[in-house]
C-alpha cells in the first residue's frame, strides 16, 4: 500500500475513507483474477458501490434509474 492509499484509508473524512476501501479491493480483486481490466476512479467506484446498495434495499429500482438519477442531481 502506497502513502496516497494510506491517508485515504485513515482519512477523517468518511467519503474518502470508502473511496480509498473500494479503490483497494479493486485492486485485490483484479490481482486474484489476474486480468488485465482498466483500473476504474474513485468516483466511478462509488458509484457503482451506491447503485449496489441502493438496488439491495430497493429491489425494483434498476441500475438505469439510480444512474440517471445521480446524473440527475450531479452526481
Amino acid at each position: 500500500m502506497d502513502k496516497s492509499e494510506d491517508a485515504g484509508i485513515t482519512s477523517k473524512n468518511p467519503l474518502l475513507r470508502k473511496i480509498a476501501q473500494l479503490e483497494s479491493a479493486e485492486k485485490e480483486k483484479n490481482k486474484e483474477s489476474k486480468t488485465q481490466t482498466a483500473t476504474k476512479l474513485g468516483i466511478d467506484l462509488l458509484r457503482e458501490h451506491i447503485v449496489e446498495e441502493t438496488v439491495k434495499n430497493h429491489p425494483e429500482a434498476t441500475r438505469e434509474s439510480i444512474l440517471q438519477g445521480m446524473d440527475d442531481m450531479g452526481f
